[in-house]
């Protein structure tokens, strides 16, 4: 559904108003009109990497439609807002990014979307309840198996180019290049302040206040990083503030040595990079569910 973001430079991967517009939607998808896009969210066949998705998917939506005005956002997305399924959402996810509603501008819209997400992450609610709260959970979960997600993107040597040949300060340039349930995923490349070259990698965190002040805002990742013909693992919690990677897929080299025409690292003037990204909290509460299926499983026997 979603393309690679343009290149760009001078740019925080911890952001507002761009946070939905740094990958681009599919000309098909961002076209759909309001009513498709409703049925599209609401229908249990939709298959998406997480529940995640489906949020990132709507608020790109609204932010990229051409056939919507800016004043008509904020009611589209509280028309289409009961088609996501919010208790299926990862906690991660719910203070990080839903915290942070770009179309819900009262407080009290926010607290009430936050106390209908948490609630059934603690405890099973019967069809009563879900009936009087208005959540629509759909027939079963619309997560896939593998919340792996793998991302293959290449940067040119000219890409490169814009960064200062003798920083005072380290210098970037950025590539969004996917989804990682829920969270745009960013390939950056560093001048540091020192004059060797980096890679790195962010998980996009908007900026916002957080609804419950004791819900910490990150998100927290396997991952690992093929590129230069170095392969790197790790896991990190992405907080908007810090990239994480390394320096030695460059060797700790200077910008005369891997910014070249003979450069290893660019063979032929291309960087290809592999990585793939999974969430750690979100294993965790998949495992968890699967415990409380095997004890309801149980009870019913």
């Amino acid at each position: 559904m979603f393309e690679e973001g343009a290149l760009t430079n001078g740019l925080s991967s911890r952001f507002g108003s761009t946070f939905y517009k740094v990958l681009p939607l599919h000309p098909d998808i961002k076209n759909l009109s309001a009513e498709v896009m409703e049925v599209l969210l609401g229908s249990d066949t939709l298959q998406l990497r997480s529940e995640n998705d489906a949020h990132y998917l709507l608020c790109a939506w609204l932010s990229q439609s051409p056939q919507l005005k800016k004043s008509e956002r904020q009611a589209r997305f509280q028309q289409l807002l009961p088609q996501l399924r919010f208790p299926r959402m990862s906690q991660d996810f719910h203070s990080t990014v839903i915290s942070t509603y770009p179309y819900a501008n009262t407080p009290h819209l926010l607290r009430r979307i936050m106390r209908l997400s948490h609630a059934p992450c603690t405890a099973p609610w019967s069809q009563a309840e879900i009936e009087r709260h208005g959540v629509k959970l759909g027939q079963h979960d619309r997560d896939l198996d593998d919340l792996s997600c793998h991302l293959y993107c290449k940067l040119e040597l000219t890409d490169i180019l814009p960064l200062s040949k003798r920083p005072s300060k380290p210098n970037s340039v950025y590539k969004f290049v996917g989804l990682a349930v829920g969270f745009p995923v960013v390939l950056s490349v560093v001048h540091e302040a020192e004059g060797t070259m980096g890679l790195y990698v962010d998980a996009g965190v908007p900026v916002g206040k957080e609804v419950d002040a004791s819900d910490e805002s990150y998100a927290c990742f396997n991952f690992s990083v093929k590129a230069g013909g170095e392969t790197y693992f790790c896991k990190h919690f992405f907080n908007g503030e810090f990239s994480w990677g390394w320096p030695d897929f460059f060797g700790r080299r200077s910008w005369e040595e891997v910014v070249c025409p003979e450069s290893p690292y660019f063979p032929n003037g291309v960087l290809e990079v592999e990585l793939t990204m999974a969430p750690i909290q979100r294993e965790n509460e998949k495992k968890e569910e699967e415990e409380e299926d095997e004890e309801e499983e149980e009870e019913e026997e």
